[in-house]
């Protein structure tokens, strides 16, 4: 019995009331970019079905049925989706149907679960259950458990279709990517970075990425990291933009000016204020990084305050609560964390000062900044950002 559908369901999605259209419209966008993404050139029908999402597949989509699995796995908003057949709303079909999908399992245990959308067909769903459970039941001698069974025979009856599934696979959940809107994820080659970009995208959110680079003081080793973790990013939002911004003249800057301890602040102050102002340029709305609490000395409760007190757009840090090993084991999950482990020179480790403070003074954060032109080192930063699109 060939596959001839895939039902997606979404779960949040659903609850959005007067909204929910808006979500849909994007969650059936994004499916058929992934798809194509992975499979450039298919031809796929992605239509609404009445709280669903059906994706009806060609005899080419058929063929790559494995690459539209991994691409729909990666795309949010879905909760779960279902590689169906789909047959008229004929008891005996559906009974025929089920039963050659299931003979092509292996399994002990089973349950039916059947759902109406049209409730004009003459049985109910626990009907539906118990007669199509009857024909596995003594066709294939299997035992009924209706609590963690080993197959679970999908059946949906929608639009004047039935479409009946053994085969169900998890999806990424949250909402679809864009329909949040643009944030500005400031990336890193460690860990950090692209795990937030990864829970931001998770949110509905569509990142432009800013990495900030000591060229020529550095090699060019982090630009390539930052390139690498953008493509792999990609997997779940086919295309982004990454910002290349030089740091090494604000860097030189802040070295000759004194006040080692608070180096680090300083730095970050300037990435901050340059963010802040690109962000008007990219539609962006929030500014998102990959701090969390404690971790490194910049990340304490006081010197964020002083790092973020330059700007006024929203910095949000959805891995404030983690430890290292959550964001690892993160990382490990979408594959960035083969990527973050390369060794890079990084911006921030650029004059880094023996002892740097952990509880900012603003005051003196002030006064540590009064000897240098601002406005001009910020305005000659965001002049070099080299704009780079990357696809998959």
């Amino acid at each position: 019995m060939q596959i001839s559908s895939i039902i997606c369901h979404y779960a949040e999605i659903g609850i959005k009331g007067d909204n929910k259209s808006y979500f849909e419209r994007y969650l059936k966008d994004n499916i058929k970019q992934q798809i194509r993404g992975v499979s450039p050139g298919l031809s796929i029908v992605v239509r609404m079905l009445r709280g669903r999402i059906l994706v009806e597949l060609s005899e080419s989509g058929i063929e790559r049925i494995d690459e539209i699995i991994e691409a729909l796995k990666n795309v949010f908003g879905l909760a779960f989706f279902t590689l169906a057949v789909s047959t008229k709303q004929d008891i005996e079909e559906i009974k025929k149907v089920a039963l050659a999908l299931c003979q092509q399992e292996s399994f002990d245990t089973f349950r039916v679960k059947a759902s109406r959308s049209d409730k004009n067909f003459p049985l109910t769903s626990m009907e539906i259950d118990r007669t199509v459970g009857e024909v596995i039941f003594e066709t294939m001698n299997k035992t009924v458990k209706l609590k963690g069974a080993d197959l679970v025979c999908g059946i949906e009856l929608v639009n004047r279709l039935a479409f009946i599934h053994v085969k169900r696979f998890a999806g990424r959940g949250g909402f679809p990517v864009g329909v949040s809107g643009k944030i500005l994820l400031m990336l890193s080659g460690g860990f950090d970075s692209p795990v937030a970009a990864f829970y931001a995208m998770k949110r509905g959110a569509t990142p432009v990425y800013l990495h900030f680079h000591s060229v020529p003081i550095t090699d060019d080793s982090s630009i390539i990291k930052a390139r690498q973790l953008v493509k792999a990013l990609n997997k779940f939002q086919p295309y982004s933009k990454l910002l290349l911004c030089p740091l090494a003249p604000v860097q030189q800057a802040i070295m000759h000016n004194g006040y080692e301890k608070y180096r680090i602040i300083l730095y970050r102050r300037f990435m901050f204020r340059i963010a802040e102002k690109i962000s008007k340029q990219f539609k962006s709305g929030a500014i998102y990084t990959g701090e969390s609490l404690g971790q490194v000395a910049s990340q304490t409760i006081p010197n964020m305050a002083a790092i973020e007190i330059v700007t006024k757009i929203p910095i949000l840090r959805p891995l404030i609560g983690f430890d290292k090993q959550e964001i690892i084991n993160k990382a490990e999950e979408i594959n960035t964390a083969e990527i973050s482990i390369l060794p890079d020179e990084d911006c921030c480790s650029l004059f880094t000062p023996k002892h740097p403070v952990t509880k900012a003074h603003i005051p003196t954060v002030e006064l540590a900044e009064e000897g240098l032109e601002i406005d001009a080192l910020v305005d000659e930063a965001i002049q070099g950002i080299i704009v780079e699109g990357i696809g998959r």
